[in-house]
């Protein structure tokens, strides 16, 4: 692995479920966080988001929700 290959920020698995909103609405296909770093999140969605796109994560969380 080269320098070009490493990831600046350590990445800590995880599997949260997620809620997602993009401009085109809401992701109805139960996405999962897969990862999280200090630089951002990765999740898993069955809908294609287009790079560079804007989206709205909510996170439930014992009955109150956390707004990314």
């Amino acid at each position: 692995m080269n320098i070009e290959e490493m990831r600046q920020y350590i990445r800590h698995p995880t599997e949260i479920p997620i809620q997602c909103k993009t401009p085109h609405g809401q992701l109805n296909d139960n996405p999962v966080v897969r990862n999280v770093s200090k630089s951002g999140l990765c999740f898993t969605s069955g809908t294609k988001i287009e790079a560079k796109s804007n989206i709205e994560v909510t996170i439930p969380f014992l009955g109150t929700q956390i707004e990314i």
